[in-house]
């Protein structure tokens, strides 16, 4: 790839999310006159932070989203399209339409979907209602209905995604037990957490922590456990004891009643990118987009990604975005101008995790990547590392609600 014009080369994001869009007004911001073209299917853009908060009626649902068309300028290229393939050799992406877009570079951030090979059916029960969940607009909209109507009895909050990459549940299950406590339901109900992860959180202190709480709050938790299969008209749910190789022991099953059930699903990243050339073949990350969790570069010179598509092994939060975004940027400007490795900026997995503990209460802790040397005394990253303690704060409740949400709309993603 011959680079010449540093300002007209052809740049593809595949993802209208907040990865997307933070990437997208960045290289605006850097370059002159770019040349990037933004493949999203979807019209808006939604603000997860506050998908929570619109699920137990604490957000509108208006203030989640915005319209994508606010946020591109004129001389800006939009698909509306899902991608259908990506071909790394000869640097084409293809969509579902059948259109053929060229690129010198590809930034890859789609959103994760949830995984088809997980329970049975679980897709048409959360769309028909039988089984709530908070991955998107419309499911929190829905949960905030079922639980307006409610008037208490057995409430199952359960998860079945990847630590890391679990951005709801443990903050639908606080948020829950605040919604009874306010609505005078908690002496009128029961609250059960169950996970198919050994610990409620990858990180020992920050696990024990929310062990602590969950205990402190009566709420009873199960480890260890995945749902395996919902029966909507017995209202009952069961769940498949997990040994500790992560397998369901044998003809051993624990089935429980419930009056409202909260799901949050697997997600994966969807076949374009898992079944890739793009991916990692190894580890808790196989078929995962594989990046340099520093500089965020993939195995092509030319393919960078971030966000929750990728292998980084740190929980993808606004923050971490944030980071993640200008070093990507900084990086592919300096490659798409000719400048070397030697250039780049570097990305620590520096990244807070703020968990909602009701309206008015945030548990936060610092995370940062885990390295550890490998066979030649290289630093390798393996895993993620504490840098703050877990800590409640209220101060940082006006902060989550009204401030950060303000500077992602309107500074971090400028309007045309």
């Amino acid at each position: 790839m011959t680079l010449t014009d540093s300002t007209r080369r052809k740049i593809v994001i595949l993802g209208g999310g907040v990865a997307g869009m933070a990437v997208f007004t960045k290289l605006h911001k850097v370059l002159r006159y770019p040349h990037v073209t933004l493949v999203e299917a979807s019209t808006t853009c939604q603000y997860p932070p506050f998908l929570p908060l619109v699920g137990v009626g604490a957000v509108r649902p208006e203030e989640a989203e915005r319209e994508i068309a606010n946020f591109l300028p004129s001389t800006s290229s939009w698909v509306r399209d899902q991608v259908k393939k990506i071909d790394t050799k000869t640097h084409t992406v293809v969509t579902e339409g059948g259109r053929e877009i060229p690129f010198e570079f590809l930034v890859v951030c789609p959103s994760l979907i949830h995984n088809p090979k997980d329970v049975k059916g679980m897709d048409d029960l959360i769309a028909e209602g039988h089984v709530h969940s908070t991955h998107d607009l419309a499911s929190a909209q829905r949960t905030y209905k079922a639980l307006d109507g409610f008037s208490g009895g057995a409430v199952v909050v359960a998860t079945h995604a990847m630590g890391i990459r679990d951005d709801f549940s443990q903050t639908m299950l606080h948020l829950i037990d605040d919604f009874l406590r306010d609505r005078g339901l908690h002496t009128k109900s029961t609250l059960i957490f169950a996970t198919a992860g050994e610990q409620l959180f990858p990180q020992d202190e920050i696990h024990k922590t929310l062990a602590e709480l969950a205990s402190s709050k009566g709420i009873e938790v199960m480890l260890a456990h995945k749902l395996q299969s919902v029966d909507p008209e017995a209202k009952e749910v069961t769940f498949a004891p997990l040994d500790e190789k992560g397998k369901p022991k044998k003809d051993e099953t624990v089935t429980l009643p419930y009056d409202l059930l909260h799901f949050t699903p697997e997600m994966v990243p969807p076949k374009v990118i898992s079944g890739s050339r793009m991916v990692a073949r190894r580890g808790d990350f196989k078929g995962w987009l594989n990046v340099d969790p520093h500089t965020l570069q993939g195995k092509e010179p030319n393919i960078f990604g971030l966000g929750s598509i990728t292998n980084l092994p740190i929980p993808s939060s606004m923050e971490a975005i944030e980071a993640q975004a200008s070093v990507l940027v900084h990086n592919l400007v300096a490659t798409l101008q000719g400048r070397g490795p030697y250039t780049f900026e570097t990305y620590d997995g520096h990244t807070s995790l703020p968990l909602l503990l009701g309206h008015n209460e945030v548990l936060k802790a610092g995370l940062t990547y885990h390295e550890t040397p490998d066979k030649k005394g290289n630093p390798e990253v393996d895993g993620m590392s504490l840098t703050e303690p877990p800590s409640q704060s209220g101060l940082l409740w006006l902060f989550f609600r009204h401030i950060a949400p303000r500077l992602f709309w309107r500074r971090r993603l400028k309007r045309r």
